[in-house]
């Protein structure tokens, strides 16, 4: 239901930014639009982290209070806490392949962690979407530059399992195609 997407929505959006503090104005765009926010969205947010926190103590006692603070206005991620969420690895080779650098062998593991859509369950959401496709298109372009380099290397078994997935990811690839062509023949 809402209540509940709102609440997923939040911690997401907490996780994703995890580095940095957000302030409630942008927690109240980010979850409202301007229809829904009503009459006390300060205490709609309250609500949520309310329901967030409760959530999270679920995990460990006080969990919800340890691991997202507020500080200067704003709620953030404990730092103290250490959080290790896919796409930073996945960052790192986009970053990586994006200053120039081949991606190398090593770097399979980080394509692999790509498996569609970012958040898919919040794709609608405004905050969502460029993120979604951000990481899409670095996926492609990592993917594109990685396949010649295992191909050279004989690694066709890997090779196929990265075009068939790439494959349902971006269907109408036909460098993708070719690959996956290349390595099965």
């Amino acid at each position: 239901d809402n209540r509940s997407r709102k609440l997923w929505m939040l911690l997401a959006y907490l996780i994703y930014h995890r580095r940095r503090p957000v302030t409630q104005d942008e927690l109240i765009r980010i979850l409202w639009n301007e229809d829904e926010r009503g009459r006390n969205p300060m205490g709609a947010l309250k609500t949520v982290f309310h329901r967030m926190r409760t959530m999270l103590d679920r995990l460990w006692p006080d969990a919800g209070r340890e691991l997202i603070l507020y500080q200067n206005g704003g709620y953030v991620w404990n730092a103290k806490v250490p959080v290790t969420v896919d796409i930073d690895l996945f960052d790192r080779l986009c970053d990586a392949v994006s200053n120039g650098r081949t991606p190398e062998y090593q770097d399979y593991k980080a394509l692999c962690l790509y498996k569609g859509d970012f958040l898919k369950k919040l794709s609608s959401e405004v905050w969502v979407i460029p993120v979604a496709v951000y990481y899409h298109n670095c996926y492609v372009m990592c993917l594109l530059k990685f396949l010649p380099e295992v191909i050279q290397q004989e690694k066709y078994n890997d090779v196929v399992l990265l075009c068939r997935v790439a494959s349902e990811v971006e269907p109408y690839d036909e460098s993708i195609h070719c690959c996956l062509m290349k390595a099965l023949h």
